[in-house]
């Protein structure tokens, strides 16, 4: 099982930049092999299982939304628009707010919203879990790996 799982079927290393010493960690984790994200992390490709290496889309956002939408291809920037407008025809006003002012009630909207869509077949959040996953992430404060409050 990855770790996080439920919310997480996917594995990687977050670093840095450090080089990774994969022989290392897999020998240590007594591991025989590895199913997980290798984006750029090739010194893992020797390690994994056949078959189970997967293409996962990175959303960099760090420099602001417009510059993420300007790298994009226009077969891209064209879907993207397209799934905006349908939003806004069904919602109204779509907008990204880089750190809500109400982090608890848009992380319940956004819970709902999950809910909504599998239809009753998987809930992510019904494990219990997943919610201590959740709230750890979310009261994080360490710089390596925090939830975004209000500044």
């Amino acid at each position: 099982m990855p770790i996080g799982y439920p919310m997480n079927d996917l594995q990687a290393f977050v670093s840095r930049g450090t080089p990774i010493d994969a022989r290392r960690v897999i020998r240590r984790a007594d591991l025989r092999g590895w199913r997980f994200v290798a984006a750029e992390q090739r010194a893992l490709i020797p390690h994994h299982y056949e078959g189970t290496l997967a293409k996962v889309p990175v959303i960099d956002l760090s420099n602001g939304y417009q510059q993420y939408l300007n790298s994009r291809k226009k077969p891209s920037i064209k879907r993207i628009a397209e799934k905006r407008r349908a939003l806004e025809r069904q919602f109204g006003p779509v907008s990204l707010k880089w750190c809500s002012a109400c982090p608890e009630q848009h992380l319940r909207q956004l819970i709902g919203w999950k809910r909504a869509k599998y239809g009753g077949a998987r809930h992510p959040f019904a494990d219990p879990a997943a919610g201590r996953i959740h709230d750890e992430l979310r009261t994080e404060s360490g710089d390596d790996c925090r939830g975004l409050r209000p500044g």
